[in-house]
């Protein structure tokens, strides 16, 4: 097959972290298994994402954005295993607790710009619509526009091949 990896994400959603004064507004990403690893990337502290993570109904765990680890969290190195109370930016969603099981690298961002930092990356657990994809060597974008959008019509964003921080391997 011409596309080495083929994983989904869904749409940004926003989280308030903290209570009462302390409350910071996040952007968060949802991913599925493989979207890290596929793009070579390692967390700086943790691990990625277990299978288990997936399941739908688990506990919600995370890998937290550099800058929110940084700067929240004053580049605390025990923070994996530790949890975070994030409040969903929808009316009416109550706190969730959520386990930090990893720190994302400097600099890692989903988009169309390094303005589209992640704050925080959970497991998708749920059908999503976006995919993404790291090509073998010598296949055109082109060419894997075409086959994907027969498979999935509405896939037709696509980003630069020398994306920062990705890693492609045959």
């Amino acid at each position: 097959d011409d596309i080495v990896d083929a994983t989904v994400i869904s749409g940004g959603e926003v989280f308030f972290l903290g209570e009462g004064r302390t409350l910071q507004m996040v952007r968060a990403t949802r991913a599925s298994p493989g979207f890290v690893s596929g793009l070579g990337v390692r967390p700086v502290l943790g691990q990625v994402f277990a299978e288990s993570d997936y399941r739908p109904g688990g506990p919600e765990v995370a890998l937290i954005g550099h800058a929110l680890w940084v700067n929240r969290f004053n580049s605390d190195p025990n923070m994996v295993g530790r949890e975070m109370t994030a409040t969903p930016e929808r009316g009416g969603s109550a706190p969730v607790p959520i386990r930090i099981v990893g720190v994302l690298p400097p600099r890692f961002w989903f988009g169309r710009t390094s303005a589209d930092s992640v704050g925080v990356l959970l497991p998708l657990r749920t059908p999503a619509t976006t995919y993404v994809v790291a090509l073998r060597e010598g296949v055109s974008v082109e060419h894997a526009q075409r086959r994907l959008t027969s498979i999935a019509p509405a896939a037709a964003t696509w980003l630069p091949p020398q994306w920062p921080g990705v890693r492609l391997e045959s």
